[in-house]
């Protein structure tokens, strides 16, 4: 630990928002950019070391320093704990990082109109990239439901099945990844998806109260009332809801013009508005709203391109312009919020600051 955050601590992420925007903002031959910005965050998240809120936890219980806490996690990223502690630990985060960023690049590939700035934007939404590095299991689930996605539009049932009980056993709330059959079936309307919004907003404390009324013998159903009863006195991602709230109503404004240029972008839509709904519907607990929204926010990274391409030509540079500044703005608006937090004393933890690697690791 450091006494304080400064400037130069701030140093390896502008290197990494520089190198990968340049990638994003030029155009190269054979997604070459792309290539370029996958393997600079992998090898950023990879390498990292004690960076992110349970990374000391994760380290701890791989080392046997916590023997109680691998009993309680999911059977995959247990057997992966395990296979590190017989090697070396960073053999998981490296796993981790390997397979939650790969598969986020080759959804992006597959279907983004711009590959490049699609993992940019993953990079510089901070409920995104950094929360790889924190929300670890968590999100190497999200990455896989999104695969399996990708696979339900190729009509891979058997595949997309197997993908989502392996997310389970990497963390339970992957089970959230059944719902997307339903989804993809119905493809509801922009109206419909308006109501649901606006009815987010109502359903808050019904949801809560029938939620403690369930059985908890159920796996999922036990962590979701764990995280309904934990009252965490520093929240995740609190504020980004309204910043969801603003690209939901921008979405559902260019709706018909996203749809028109691409059928598959309404199957992205419903899922990022089911995210948002999700969000506010569970914004009784933070950790809950924000893990389970997830899941269906993350398809923004293929909707933001949509959305430039929707906007008409005269305005679509500015807007791309719009979009390379302000993503970055937040993501540094992010970090500067948790530092400016650990300097004055309120956190045990900048979180992702300052930044190291393994290698030199004291």
């Amino acid at each position: 630990m450091v006494d304080s955050i400064t400037l130069l601590h701030y140093f390896p992420y502008i290197a990494l928002v520089a190198v990968c925007g340049f990638c994003a903002y030029y155009k190269t031959k054979n997604n070459t950019g792309l290539k370029i910005i996958f393997w600079c965050i992998f090898l950023f998240s990879a390498l990292r070391y004690n960076v992110g809120w349970d990374y000391e936890a994760y380290d701890n219980t791989i080392r046997d320093k916590l023997s109680w806490q691998i009993n309680r996690i999911e059977w995959l990223s247990r057997s992966l704990m395990l296979l590190a502690r017989q090697t070396f630990t960073q053999l998981y985060f490296i796993i981790c990082s390997f397979v939650t960023l790969r598969l986020v690049y080759v959804v992006i590939k597959k279907h983004s109109s711009d590959p490049a700035l699609s993992l940019f934007i993953f990079l510089t939404f901070s409920l995104f990239y950094l929360m790889t590095m924190n929300i670890i299991r968590n999100f190497m689930a999200i990455s896989m439901v999104m695969y399996a996605g990708s696979l339900l539009l190729d009509k891979k049932y058997w595949q997309y099945i197997v993908i989502v009980i392996l997310a389970a056993g990497i963390h339970s709330s992957a089970y959230l990844g059944f719902l997307l059959p339903v989804i993809n079936m119905l493809r509801l309307s922009r109206t419909i998806n308006i109501i649901m919004f606006v009815a987010s907003f109502l359903i808050g404390e019904i949801l809560k109260a029938y939620l403690m009324d369930i059985d908890s013998s159920i796996g999922i159903v036990q962590s979701v009332q764990y995280y309904i009863k934990f009252n965490a006195d520093f929240t995740q991602g609190g504020s980004y809801k309204y910043v969801f709230y603003a690209l939901a109503i921008v979405l559902f404004i260019f709706w018909n013009r996203m749809v028109k240029q691409d059928s598959n972008n309404k199957l992205w839509l419903n899922y990022f508005n089911i995210g948002v709904c999700a969000w506010t519907a569970f914004s009784f607990q933070q950790t809950l709203s924000l893990r389970s929204s997830l899941f269906f926010t993350i398809w923004l990274v293929i909707l933001i391109p949509a959305l430039l391409k929707a906007i008409p030509v005269k305005y679509g540079w500015i807007a791309k312009q719009a979009v390379m500044v302000l993503f970055p703005a937040l993501f540094f608006l992010n970090l500067w919020i948790l530092a400016s937090a650990y300097n004055a004393g309120l956190l045990e933890q900048a979180s992702f600051l300052p930044y190291r690697i393994f290698l030199l690791a004291d």
